[in-house]
């Protein structure tokens, strides 16, 4: 009899646990489904690139200073990928010629604060500068960004 017993026990608690998993499994996954889910955010390496900046007006025998760089675009569609392919040239002298304007001072005009704010500060300057340059063509990108940022 006590056998019975326990094992009734043990059957109506593995039926109501075996209920309550599948109540879990199957009905509350539906709210998840209504989640949006992100765009997916695409990266495009320009290159590694190495330019001088300008020299400042005290610097008379001073060397000149380059900075070294991998300039990355971050977008949202997969279209653009031919169209930064087809202005990669024009990107980089563009990103270029953004260094060979700035002397150290400029770009370095934060420094002592902190660091990371100057990088910040050059890859907002430089996004716009991007987005400026192929927004006509109505492409949208998300941030620039410079691995191995190095002045030297």
């Amino acid at each position: 009899m006590k056998n019975k017993l326990v094992l009734i026990i043990i059957i109506v608690v593995v039926l109501i646990g075996g209920g309550v998993g599948a109540y879990f499994i199957f009905f509350s996954g539906d709210g998840e489904e209504d989640k949006p889910t992100p765009p997916e955010i695409f990266e495009y390496e320009v290159g590694k690139t190495m330019t001088y900046l300008a020299k400042s007006k005290d610097a008379k025998n001073k060397k000149q200073v380059y900075v070294q760089f991998s300039p990355v675009i971050f977008y949202r569609d997969e279209e653009t990928l031919e169209v930064l392919t087809s202005k990669r040239t024009l990107i980089q002298g563009e990103i270029e010629k953004y260094f060979n304007t700035k002397t150290l001072e400029t770009v370095t005009k934060m420094r002592g604060v902190n660091v990371e704010d100057d990088k910040d500060r050059i890859e907002i300057e430089l996004e716009e500068l991007v987005a400026d340059m192929i927004g006509d063509m109505g492409i949208n990108v998300v941030r620039v960004s410079l691995l191995g940022f190095v002045i030297n």
